[in-house]
Order: C-alpha cells, then sequence, then structure tokens
C-alpha cells in the first residue's frame, strides 16, 4: 500500500502473513538511494541513473510550483471562480497538457460541465498527493515556462494504468497488496453507466474509474479530484465494489417490475453520487492539506489544517464510498427506505436509521428526494427487499473504516 512521507509517498511493504511491514521510500535523498529505488522501477541500471537525475531538476521545478497559492490559515481560500487552468493538448504518449496563465490561480470551483458538480479543483493534488518522484512516474509533471506560464502533464485514462500495472508487477514479484483502483477512458457517463465501468475488473482492480480524459470542460476536474483515489486501501475498494455489486443487483430486480423503474433508476443516481463524493473527497482534501503545509509530514500538520476537514468531510466522503456503518446488501436497502420509507424492517442495524452519514447521504447528494408510492407498490417492495435482504444475509454488518485522527498522527495504521 501507500504510505504518506514527509515530502512524498512512500510504497508500504506488508507481508500479509506475518503482519510485518518496510518501506521503501520514494523521496531518497542520497545518490545511493537514488540508485537502488530507479532499479527496481526500471531494467538498466544506466537509465536508471539517467531518470534519477532528471528527477532530481524537475523535482525542483515541481516543488516550486507546489509551494504556490499557499495559505497557512486553512485549505481551499487561495482560489479564484473561473476556470484558471486550460487543456491545450494531447501527446501520443498519452499525456494530457494543460497551461495555467501568469496572474491566475491554480484552484478554481466554477463548475466546468453543465451537469454540475463539476469544479477545476487544483491539478497540483494528486502530485501534492504522492509525491513529485512517485507523481512523476505515474505520468505527472510540472513545468515553469520562461513567459511565467505554468504547464501541468498528466496521464490518461491509459497511460495512468499501465502506470499502476507496472506498479502492481514489483509490488506483487515482493508478496505485498497491489493498487486496487485504477482507469479506464469514458466521457460523461449515466449513473448506470457510471457504476457498471465501476465494476469491470482487470487483474488487480476492484474499482475503475470512468476518466474523462477528452474532455476539456470535465478532464480538469477529473484528474484533481479523483485521480488521487489510488491511495485508497484494498479493503476500501474492495467494501465499494460489494456495495456496487449489491447496487446493481437489486436494480435489476426491481427494473423487472415497471412500477418499481423510478425507484431502480434513483437507486443508481444515489449510489453513483455516493461514488462521486466518495473518490473526489479525501484526495482534493489530502492535497490540499499537503500543499498548505509545505508538504509536511501529517503529524507535523498544524491542528488548524486538520480537525475540521479530517473529521468531518474525509470521514464522511470515505464512510459514503464504503457505506461504512451498515452490511452492503443493508446499505442498499438502507437507501430505498430513505427514498419511500420502505424497508425499515429489512434494517438490523437501528443505529444506520439515524447516523449522520444518511443525513449528509441524503442532503447533500441532491437526489434525496422522498418518492411517493401506493400501497401497491409498498407491498411489492417490501416482497422484494426481504427476499434481496435474506438472500445476502451473510455480508459483513460493520466496515472498520479506520479513519480517526490518532491514525493520522500515526499514518502507518490508517493505511493498514
Amino acid at each position: 500500500m501507500l504510505e504518506f512521507d514527509s515530502l512524498a509517498i512512500q510504497i508500504l511493504l506488508v507481508k500479509p502473513e506475518h503482519g510485518t511491514q518496510f518501506a521503501i521510500p520514494l523521496n531518497m535523498r542520497s545518490m545511493t538511494q537514488l540508485f537502488t529505488l530507479f532499479t527496481l522501477l526500471v531494467t538498466q541500471v544506466t537509465v536508471a541513473m539517467t531518470c534519477a537525475v532528471a528527477v532530481s531538476v524537475s523535482g525542483e521545478i515541481s516543488a516550486s510550483i507546489l509551494a504556490q497559492d499557499r495559505t497557512s490559515d486553512g485549505i481551499f481560500k487561495a482560489h479564484q471562480m473561473e476556470p484558471s487552468v486550460h487543456m491545450i493538448e494531447t501527446k501520443s504518449s498519452g499525456h494530457i497538457i494543460f497551461r495555467k496563465s501568469p496572474g491566475q490561480l491554480w484552484k478554481a470551483f466554477k463548475d466546468l460541465h453543465p451537469g454540475g458538480q463539476t469544479p477545476q479543483g487544483d491539478l497540483r493534488w494528486p502530485i501534492a498527493l504522492v509525491g513529485v518522484k512517485t507523481a512523476e512516474f505515474l505520468g505527472f509533471k510540472l513545468k515553469q515556462n520562461e513567459d511565467g506560464s505554468s504547464e501541468l502533464w498528466a496521464p490518461n485514462a491509459q497511460l495512468l494504468a499501465e502506470k499502476i500495472s507496472k506498479l502492481n508487477q514489483m509490488l506483487k514479484k515482493l508478496g505485498f497488496d497491489p493498487i486496487t483502483f485504477s482507469t479506464v477512458s469514458r466521457g460523461f457517463l449515466s449513473s448506470s453507466e457510471m457504476l457498471q465501468t465501476a465494476m469491470m475488473s482487470d487483474g488487480e482492480t476492484l474499482v475503475s474509474f470512468p476518466y474523462a480524459d477528452k474532455m476539456k470542460n470535465l478532464t480538469p476536474h477529473e484528474i484533481a479530484f479523483h485521480l488521487g483515489a489510488i491511495i485508497f486501501r484494498k479493503q476500501d475498494n474492495l467494501r465499494a465494489r460489494t456495495v456496487n455489486l449489491r447496487t446493481l443487483q437489486l436494480y435489476k430486480l426491481l427494473k423487472s417490475d415497471p412500477d418499481l423503474d423510478l425507484i431502480a433508476e434513483k437507486l443508481m443516481d444515489e449510489r453513483a453520487n455516493e461514488l462521486d463524493v466518495g473518490t473526489a473527497g479525501p484526495p482534493a482534501i489530502f492535497g490540499e492539506i499537503r500543499i498548505n503545509s509545505g508538504m509536511a509530514d501529517y503529524k507535523n500538520i498544524p491542528a488548524a489544517l486538520r480537525e475540521n476537514y479530517i473529521q468531518e468531510r474525509i470521514i464522511r466522503s470515505l464512510g459514503l464510498y464504503t457505506k461504512s456503518k451498515s452490511s452492503p446488501v443493508e446499505a442498499v436497502i438502507h437507501r430505498i427506505f430513505l427514498m419511500t420509507g420502505v424497508g425499515r424492517e429489512q434494517l438490523t442495524n437501528q443505529e444506520a436509521l439515524t447516523n449522520p452519514q444518511a443525513e449528509f447521504n441524503a442532503n447533500t447528494l441532491r437526489h434525496g428526494v422522498f418518492v411517493s408510492v401506493n400501497e401497491s407498490v409498498q407491498r411489492k417492495l417490501s416482497i422484494i427487499l426481504k427476499r434481496f435482504r435474506e438472500d445476502h444475509k451473510s455480508d459483513e454488518l460493520n466496515f472498520p473504516m479506520d479513519i480517526s485522527m490518532q491514525n493520522f498522527e500515526n499514518i502507518e495504521n490508517y493505511m493498514h
């Protein structure tokens, strides 16, 4: 898995059978350490040393650009509304090039796409999140031009997936957990299409993110808010995949009856929004905190930058992704209950009926609208939910999200 370090992320290697761990830091300082790192990433020693020198030079530029727009009294403060970073070119290598003009801020929050909920954000977040060297291996790059403009290079879906696969080959060879979140190229999708895409699996991938990498009015948002989800733990993605599966299963049951069609579509809307918010919150907040703390290790980040955002926003958004307060089957039934008032008797975890996460789901995602159902529909729905609950009664009840403030004092605990 991945672990934050003072300047970058480490590859954290965990021996499952022993519970022991070893860390190969990706912010190595000495030439010997750089040589060791790049020997793992490439096969030729000469290529490794060339890459080390190149990364050293570009790393200094990247660090300087990451320091721009930094604030010390909170996060998301230095921003503008109008888009500030513009997509100008896609290379045959799979790199997408963006340019920011002098005088513009990196962060912008006006929606880019008419579909809504697509602010530009800060395209530096995934770089800050994983560190300059790791980001460059994955296909990211920051450049300062002579005219004062800045360029950000980001990988398209295929390139990022290939880079993740290469990193996973090394991890598997050593017997450690691979990265289980990857990307596939897509456009603006319906809720049903989004969930179908998320369920695509290739090798180690548990969640496939539909990355719109060819749309000038959406690609910047995808990079800033979602690509950093590669840091999610394997168990987080496995849990999210199970909730996705249960959602699709219940969707198919409901779609078989025309009277339940609207409820089925609403169910898909809800889960699509949970995936959207769940994969956007942690990467954006983690990345922003890293930028504003000067890329500091979490234990050295001032409390003013941590308490409210980590406790409130990250816990809630990751909770939407994993549905940590309920079993997967009850999480899906709970959504039906919130929409229709039907299914309460199938929910054994009564805390989930009134917990803040449920309120956040209904009030924030714009789809928590009560669906009026007549007695006939209520009876049909009750029968389906009872059978569905019985078919999946072995689902794990609670999921150990393990994202308390204490664990941010020791990142190893969180990442495990």
